[in-house]
């Protein structure tokens, strides 16, 4: 299982390595192009959307995931029915949001291009069969390509209508051709054309766990409007694009940290009747994920006195001071994310809904307070005060399973003051990365991640093995 989790997170983050190079220059250009205020506009846009879209799709394709028993092609079929004409009713809610985000935001410029953007959203229902197939078969490799080719036809309109002048316009028609391309891709990969299929007792077996899984996960996905909503109210869409950027850079350089969580849980869901082995796989892979994930934002923030400036002009300043905060959270977020997973596995939908709903009311209630009045510090400082939050689920999984958290804490105590490095000058930021002299006194470490580099290396088709 550990071989399969490598090799499958080698496909995709090998597409995420390049997809972060190409999407971080395209989105440079892209902001350079159509102006931080546009861009922030367009944040707003495609998470509010990409929020209602995954609303749409129920959880179905989760659902489909984790059964254990071969699907036949009925079921896809079905769940392609439903998100169609869910999607199609999404529309109906969409237009009447767009009248109170103008309101809200003080942006009327920004109703049409929602408008536009939201009469797409069914592409989702049509992309979801085949990309669900793919996953449901740890076919990565496939993935990785569908979203790499996709990628580039994104930036490939995009900066051309940018360069055009087209405006917020730029990335807004550049979206839809993305998913109607990522459509046409995913259809021939998994050799599946949609077609539409209605039975009403195995629509009922997958909304009763989908909309138990959707609901939990829509509640957690508010968190992402939080952005664009609270800080976008207080500090318009320049502050948005700030806040937008530090994340879209540390989920960037997260790239195998964010595939393992997406093989983790289709291989959890393989162990699921396995108490002992699923104890070894979450306790190893949270340790896996602080190796992943570590080093990258080490590197960046080492480098972020000469990078930021490099790549943004002045008013882009901020990033520097809010990424320590936000990349610290996201390395605890790691660790417990994979929690939140075996939670899912196991069915236990509404103990990750509770911790949801915690976490997301305690991040919008400080946002809400502190943003006012510390710019964008008040949201930095935000997020890491909800890393309390945290406690809830280690609760719930401690109550079936024994989780270790040694080897992951201690690692990212020794790694977390080198994050701090953009808030020192130099040469004094050099004092932060003392602490990581440890990993070159200590073997174990060492041998860990030797180990982790050798199964990555294999030329075996492990992922057959599963």
């Amino acid at each position: 299982m550990r071989s399969s989790i490598i090799r499958g997170t080698s496909y995709l983050a090998a597409r995420s390595a390049i997809g972060f190079a190409v999407g971080l220059g395209g989105m440079l250009l892209l902001t350079r192009l159509i102006g931080a205020e546009n861009y922030g506009l367009y944040v707003t846009i495609s998470t509010v959307i990409s929020y209602m879209s995954d609303i749409a799709l129920m959880g179905v394709s989760n659902y489909i995931i984790r059964k254990e028993e071969v699907v036949g092609r009925s079921l896809y079929d079905l769940a392609f029915t439903f998100s169609l004409l869910a999607s199609i009713a999404a529309i109906g809610v969409g237009v009447g949001l767009s009248f109170f985000l103008s309101g809200w935001l003080h942006s009327p410029e920004i109703r049409l291009p929602f408008l536009i953007t939201l009469v797409a959203l069914p592409i989702s229902a049509l992309l979801l069969p085949s990309q669900t197939m793919l996953e449901k078969e740890l076919n990565y490799k496939q993935i990785a390509f569908l979203e790499m080719h996709t990628q580039f036809v994104y930036y490939g309109v995009a900066l051309a209508l940018a360069y055009a002048g087209f405006g917020i316009w730029a990335p807004v028609i550049g979206n839809i051709v993305q998913g109607a391309a990522a459509v046409v891709i995913g259809c021939k990969y998994a050799k599946y054309l949609p077609r539409l299929y209605w039975s009403w007792k195995p629509l009922k077996e997958m909304l009763q766990y989908g909309i138990a899984n959707s609901v939990s996960k829509r509640i957690w996905g508010l968190r992402t409007l939080i952005n664009p909503l609270i800080v976008g109210h207080f500090a318009g869409p320049g502050g948005v694009a700030v806040v937008s950027i530090a994340m879209r850079l540390i989920q960037a350089l997260s790239v195998v940290n964010g595939t393992i969580m997406r093989v983790s849980f289709s291989v959890l869901a393989k162990l699921q009747q396995d108490k002992r082995r699923m104890e070894l796989a979450l306790n190893e892979a949270m340790t896996m994920q602080v190796f992943s994930i570590a080093p990258f934002l080490i590197g960046f923030a080492a480098l972020a006195h000469w990078v930021v400036p490099l790549m943004f002009d002045d008013a882009w300043d901020a990033i520097l001071v809010i990424y320590p905060f936000l990349a610290f959270k996201y390395m605890i977020y790691g660790i417990f994310n994979l929690q939140m997973n075996v939670l899912y596995v196991y069915g236990k939908n509404w103990e990750v809904t509770k911790f949801n709903l915690l976490h997301v009311g305690m991040l919008a209630l400080l946002t809400f307070l502190l943003v006012p009045y510390f710019g964008l510090n008040g949201y930095a400082w935000a997020e890491v005060a909800t890393i309390g939050t945290y406690y809830a689920i280690h609760r719930n999984v401690s109550e079936s399973l024994n989780v270790d958290y040694r080897e992951p804490f201690f690692y990212t105590l020794i790694c977390v003051p080198a994050m701090f490095a953009p808030m020192l000058s130099f040469p004094w930021a050099l004092l932060l990365l003392l602490p990581l002299l440890l990993f070159l006194v200590m073997s174990k470490p060492r041998n860990q991640i030797v180990g982790y580099s050798r199964q990555l290396l294999k030329k075996e088709k492990t992922l057959e093995a599963v």
